[in-house]
């Protein structure tokens, strides 16, 4: 047997200590020895106590760097805020964020903390803003049109953002299944029917469009087809009934 067969490396022991020790809010920071495994920490590639990923991405925050790194920080430790469920304190970080920087990134995950917030025009104005900043792409159209979708508001405007993102991509599912859900809070059930089902041709597993087409064939009248076509829907997701009951949309 060669010498030392028995000895730990670094890592291996760091491992073997923090299992050991109690998770503390600086696990992270004290066991990530380099930039590249704070960050690692920070966007919760790792396995790590609670609070670890907040803790990491502050580590990141406060070592010297330029604003538009900063930012990149703020943005990933708002990131890790979400996943803990802290939305004002995600939201205080993503306003930093694209105070010092304003990204595509940034104004995006803003977006989606400030709808789930229900601050719907401050949202609406984070989507334009991001299309503005994005020259009018597919994708920011489309995001334009989905939070006034989810909001209820500003249909109109919604919808003809949506539009314009299919005229660019004419078989995108994603935004088909926006604008199914915008046709459905118009009314426009046989145009939600048309856009779900479109939209199922591409991406036969997602499950916000099977769920949307149920509900529209239900409105329609078809009812044993839409509860067949919801009955696919939760099976794909558990969560997609409360999804859209979030919404304020049931079948």
């Amino acid at each position: 047997m060669r010498p030392g067969a028995y000895s730990l490396s670094a890592a291996a022991a760091c491992a073997i200590l923090a299992l050991l020790l109690p998770p503390t809010p600086f696990t992270a920071a004290a066991l990530a020895q380099t930039p590249s495994e704070l960050l690692n920490a920070c966007v919760g590639n790792v396995s790590l106590p609670a609070g670890a990923a907040v803790d990491a991405c502050t580590a990141l925050i406060n070592s010297e760097t330029t604003k538009v790194v900063r930012a990149r920080h703020y943005t990933l430790r708002g990131d890790a805020y979400v996943r803990q469920g802290d939305l004002q304190a995600a939201l205080r970080d993503f306003d930093e964020a694209i105070r010092l920087n304003r990204s595509l990134e940034s104004l995006r995950h803003r977006q989606s903390v400030r709808l789930k917030l229900k601050m719907y025009k401050e949202a609406f104005a984070d989507a334009d803003a991001a299309q503005l900043l994005d020259k009018g792409s597919p994708s920011s159209l489309n995001a334009s049109c989905w939070v006034r979708a989810v909001a209820g508001l500003e249909l109109k405007a919604g919808l003809s953002a949506c539009d314009r993102a299919l005229k660019m991509r004419p078989n995108n599912p994603a935004f088909l299944d926006s604008r199914g859900l915008m046709r459905l809070r118009l009314g426009d059930y046989e145009g939600a029917r048309t856009d779900y089902t479109a939209a199922l041709r591409w991406w036969p597993e997602l499950a916000s469009s099977r769920y949307g087409l149920g509900v529209a064939l239900m409105r329609l009248g078809r009812t044993a087809e839409g509860q067949q076509e919801i009955a696919a829907a939760v099976k794909m997701s558990e969560s997609i009934a409360a999804d859209f009951e979030s919404f304020g949309i049931k079948p």
